[in-house]
């Protein structure tokens, strides 16, 4: 499996897990990535992190499915960036 640019996605995985400084964080790549060399579905094995709402989870496991993961991967990133975003607003403005 590989991303729109053709990237694979175990070669993503290990770079994303290189760039990630939270060591928790790397050892859940880590672990994706072992999990996605055994045969798992990505979904499934980012669901096994406990890291990702499940709403983030459907849209990528919906991408596998559809063969359309780089456009469901981005627009899960969107949608965790306005949540992000949004929450950011609502602590500024607390303290304000």
């Amino acid at each position: 499996v590989s991303f729109g640019a053709g990237l694979p996605i175990i070669e993503a995985l290990s770079l994303s897990a290189k760039t990630v400084s939270h060591h928790m964080m790397r050892a859940a790549f880590n672990e994706v990535n072992v999990q996605i060399q055994a045969g798992q579905r990505l979904a499934v094995a980012l669901a096994n992190t406990g890291y990702l709402p499940d709403l983030v989870l459907l849209m990528i496991s919906t991408g596998e499915e559809s063969g359309e993961l780089d456009k469901m991967l981005q627009n899960a990133f969107e949608y965790l960036e306005e949540e992000i975003n949004g929450k950011i607003d609502v602590l500024t403005a607390m303290m304000e």
